[in-house]
């Protein structure tokens, strides 16, 4: 009850959280903690700190959702430094989670930095299955 209680409050706190507070909790025990820390950073204007410790933590991060959300994060900042990781990302995705995720993440680096338009209508599953990406993933794997 206390813990389901204290990850209530965190997750509520999450989004009045300060940059720092999040940077922080990149690191937390707790993988929702981590997953929450780093949606707290996803902004339009994210420092260069912010950009480098999420780059810290999704380099160990096991957890599905808390690297996705770093990934998706890195994304959003449009950091030339996150595209590698990005792409390294997008390739090696196995599961249909992994690849959905992945794929946000790059849509949302290519949005930032003007890859794309933002109406843009992406095919179902975009990149893969489409040419120089792995094939898609079936659901449920």
């Amino acid at each position: 009850m206390k813990k389901t209680l204290a990850l209530a409050l965190f997750t509520a706190a999450c989004h009045h959280m300060s940059p720092e507070q999040a940077m922080a909790h990149l690191h937390d025990p707790d993988p929702t903690a981590r997953q929450h820390a780093a949606d707290a950073l996803r902004s339009e204007n994210m420092s260069p700190q912010e950009v480098q410790a999420l780059l810290e933590a999704v380099r160990g991060e096991q957890e599905l959702k808390a690297r996705a959300a770093m990934m998706i994060s890195l994304g959003a900042s449009g950091a030339q430094e996150a595209k590698p990781v990005i792409d390294d990302y997008v390739m090696r995705a196995q599961s249909f989670d992994e690849q959905k995720y992945a794929g946000r993440a790059l849509k949302y680096w290519m949005w930032k930095t003007g890859g794309l338009p933002k109406d843009y209508a992406f095919p179902e599953g975009w990149p893969y299955g489409t040419a120089g990406f792995p094939p898609r993933a079936a659901k449920g794997e």
